[in-house]
């Protein structure tokens, strides 16, 4: 059992085509599958938007922060924008839901409507990724977030 493990493990640390370790595929001498890649990266920047922001842009709250959308999460292609997710409270993430009005008054507000123009025109693009690039970009934001806390 220990050779196969080893052997598992050198064939996935391999480096891939942009020259990236292949760590993400593993997960305890298993590949890591693309929900658990989509799952770390969502983690990841939903931890650096917090971070970035520290309070609710709605309600000024700095208690049970998330990560809010401007457009929803189903596009990737807005998914992990910086421009499309601001920190928000659960209650106002939560009544956005239902109301995305205040939200995105406060976007129109602060970014103008040709920012909102382009952000619903990308969001409408398909985008997508291979694991690779999605393990770039888990990377990419562990950089920003290591930034913003130890800058």
């Amino acid at each position: 059992i220990n050779l196969k493990k080893q052997i598992i493990q050198s064939l996935f640390m391999k480096k891939c085509k942009k020259g990236i370790d292949k760590w993400w595929l593993l997960k305890k001498g298993r590949k890591l599958t693309r929900k658990g890649l989509v799952k770390k990266l969502d983690d990841i920047f939903s931890q650096f938007i917090r971070k970035r922001d520290l309070r609710c842009v709605l309600c000024g709250s700095v208690e049970s922060l998330t990560c809010g959308h401007s457009f929803s999460r189903v596009s990737y292609s807005t998914r992990w924008s910086e421009t499309n997710c601001h920190c928000q409270c659960w209650p106002c993430n939560y009544k956005h839901e239902s109301n995305p009005h205040p939200f995105t008054l406060w976007f129109l507000n602060k970014f103008g409507l040709s920012a909102y123009t382009t952000l619903n025109e990308d969001h409408n693009k398909t985008l997508k990724l291979k694991d690779y690039e999605i393990a770039e970009l888990i990377e990419l934001y562990k950089q920003k977030l290591n930034a913003l806390q130890n800058p």
